[in-house]
């Protein structure tokens, strides 16, 4: 546990943490870890009776409430060869946390990937203000999630 003192303290990842962690599962931050950078993973769970562990991305978006859309990224100019997590994420988890009232929306990688490929040519396609451009996903055409209150 005397780890957790010096893992870092980032919006949302340190919610998910607590939360998680108040459940009795064990959790691994691993957003400052290199290997894991590529991955665009923040965190692996793992239920100590099961021993099963998950990998779980956590994305902050405050336009959530205003918009009722998901901005699932496919492009970003900063990453390499300018493609979006979507792409690349290898979590098994997307934590997608409105980060005005941290209503969380957990969302299963496999069941996100496969939704844009069903549905990509429906959906409107946005830019952010630094030049990511994303599917716009609105929450109500989006499969099952689960949502926790942080």
């Amino acid at each position: 546990m005397t780890h957790e003192l010096i893992e870092p303290v980032n919006a949302g990842e340190y919610e998910v943490k607590k939360f998680l962690r108040g459940r009795g599962i064990q959790v691994e931050d691993v957003s400052d870890n290199p290997v894991y950078w590529a991955k665009d993973i923040d965190l692996i769970a793992t239920n100590p009776i099961t021993g099963k562990s998950a990998a779980i991305e956590i994305k902050l978006d405050s336009r959530i409430d205003d918009t009722g859309n998901f901005f699932i990224e496919f492009e970003n100019p900063r990453s390499e060869n300018s493609k979006g997590w979507l792409h690349f994420c290898e979590a098994d988890f997307l934590y997608y946390i409105d980060s005005n009232s941290y209503l969380t929306y957990i969302i299963k990688f496999d069941e996100l990937r496969h939704f844009i490929a069903t549905h990509k040519r429906d959906l409107a396609i946005k830019s952010t203000f630094d030049g990511s451009i994303g599917y716009i996903v609105p929450l109500a055409a989006m499969p099952i999630f689960t949502t926790i209150q942080l």
